[in-house]
């Protein structure tokens, strides 16, 4: 019996090993293939559609789906959470600055959907994004956790946490038009949704001119994690958050620009 499972594991444990001693070349082909498929909303008016959310999905979409909008952000942060961990140990990994940041950036993000934000939370993520949603966290997990050179020291490490509370005091600044929403906690609780979406136009804040603080701070706190850890997988990683958030703070400005009448900057206020 012994022996039986010995062999069973044989096959597990080097492919194990194989995917240990190639992980750059396998995250680089994931980063590149989610490039790839991002670029897909751009020429796509199908895929654009069944891959929006918030103010750009379609009114008829809102109750398709797995899980609430909210709900799914909890799942990918968790899985953001244990991959990383679970990363470590498999790569033996020194926990060091870069993989902190990441663990404080997921738990402040878990935090602050749990308790801060308020969701229209009749409205239901597809299939496709829950699947690619943690397959990002997945992969940000394994590009975070996997990288032993994690370097910059004391300085990158302030400006990471004067990012991550730019951003949440940003996140709090969306949800206090809505507090007659219920948070998760709240929802999770028992108290019943609304399925009512509401749209403020918000001017505190750097959102007097910026059309999405919160994804500049995200960009750059990418930016920072890749700075740290120095390989080109983090490269990548910080290649497709660029896009992916700066092709929607590009749409978000137009639509402010059109719902109401308000200029707003995409990334850099009076510049871009």
């Amino acid at each position: 019996s012994y022996s039986f499972c010995t062999l069973l594991m044989m096959p597990l444990a080097n492919l194990i090993k194989m995917i240990v001693e190639h992980i750059d070349a396998l995250l680089m082909v994931w980063w590149v293939v989610a490039l790839g498929v991002f670029s897909l909303k751009l020429v796509s008016p199908w895929f654009d559609g069944i891959t929006s959310y918030g103010k750009f999905k379609e009114s008829r979409a809102l109750s398709e789906g797995l899980l609430t909008r909210g709900s799914s952000f909890v799942v990918f942060y968790l899985v953001g959470l244990m991959c990383v961990g679970v990363s470590c140990v498999v790569f033996d990994v020194r926990v060091a600055e870069a993989q902190l940041m990441f663990i404080l950036h997921l738990a402040g993000r878990l935090v602050e959907c749990l308790v801060v934000h308020r969701f229209t939370l009749s409205e239901m993520v597809s299939f496709f994004s829950l699947v690619s949603g943690c397959g990002f966290y997945v992969f940000s997990a394994i590009t975070v956790g996997s990288a032993s050179g994690s370097t910059g020291g004391t300085t990158l490490c302030v400006l990471f946490i004067f990012l991550r509370a730019a951003q949440a005091y940003h996140h709090y600044l969306l949800s206090v038009p809505r507090q007659a929403l219920p948070s998760l906690i709240q929802y999770y609780a028992g108290q019943p949704p609304s399925s009512k979406r509401e749209h403020h136009l918000i001017t505190r804040g750097l959102f007097s001119s910026l059309a999405c603080p919160h994804y500049t701070c995200e960009i750059m706190l990418y930016f920072l994690l890749s700075l740290s850890l120095r390989t080109l997988p983090s490269l990548f990683m910080f290649l497709f958050v660029f896009f992916n958030l700066g092709v929607s703070s590009w749409r978000s400005a137009a639509w402010y620009q059109k719902r109401f009448d308000a200029k707003r900057y995409a990334f850099v206020p009076h510049v871009l």
